[in-house]
């Protein structure tokens, strides 16, 4: 019997298995994170990994670790470097990335613009997504807001979440403009003769599209997993 010699690690959120690299066949278990496994096949996107147990299944072969990564030292063990050559390959990953950006930068463009002036998302109150009447002049921020969900996506990103994670926080990512937007509609329909389209900035609309790349951004993974 060959002995066992692990050479990747399961990931932080743990990954699926399927018993053949075919995404129609039942799933089997799901795997727990920090397992150790062994490559022993590829096809495409899959692959076949084996246990110390001798069991084996078939993976997403990109959620999974290396062994040789590289950690800082003084970093905790199974700690890797963050991989940027990796991230920008792997589809998914970049993907998650790039929404995360997106967020990023619309949260500093404008999402209120009239008479000539503009208002970004660092201006609006977060209490505003709930209430446009709202008064208030303090407390957190939709600008704030996004940046903190733009930071867990790339946390969610580099530390290979589960998939689930990801969605959520995308869905996350994609109430925040959404529902600035109802509620800028319930706002404007107060005013005889007004419309969205007049107020409406752009920051708020790129923030739907980079909500949207990261809701995208599992499916990529498991698109080219089932090739």
């Amino acid at each position: 019997m060959t002995p066992f010699a692990p050479t990747h690690r399961v990931p932080a959120g743990g990954t699926d298995s399927w018993p053949r690299p075919d995404a129609n066949a039942p799933q089997g278990p799901h795997i727990d994170e920090g397992l150790l496994v062994q490559t022993t096949d590829r096809v495409g996107d899959w692959a076949k990994v084996v246990f110390d147990n001798g069991w084996t299944a078939w993976v997403d072969a990109r959620r999974l670790a290396p062994l040789h990564a590289t950690t800082r030292p003084g970093a905790p063990a199974g700690a890797a470097r963050l991989d940027l050559a990796g991230i920008v390959a792997d589809r998914s990953r970049a993907a998650g990335i790039g929404g995360a950006i997106v967020l990023a930068v619309a949260s500093l463009l404008p999402w209120l613009r009239g008479s000539g002036q503009s208002v970004d998302s660092h201006d609006v109150r977060a209490a505003f997504l709930v209430d446009h009447e709202t008064t208030a002049q303090s407390g957190l921020t939709v600008g704030v807001l996004l940046i903190l969900i733009a930071v867990a996506i790339v946390i969610a990103v580099v530390t290979r979440a589960r998939p689930a994670i990801a969605r959520g926080l995308g869905v996350a990512a994609l109430a925040v403009p959404a529902l600035y937007l109802v509620q800028l509609q319930r706002l404007v329909s107060s005013a005889p003769g007004a419309s969205l389209t007049d107020f409406i900035g752009f920051g708020s609309v790129l923030a739907l599209a980079g909500a949207a790349l990261v809701l995208v951004a599992p499916r990529l993974a498991t698109s080219g997993a089932h090739r």
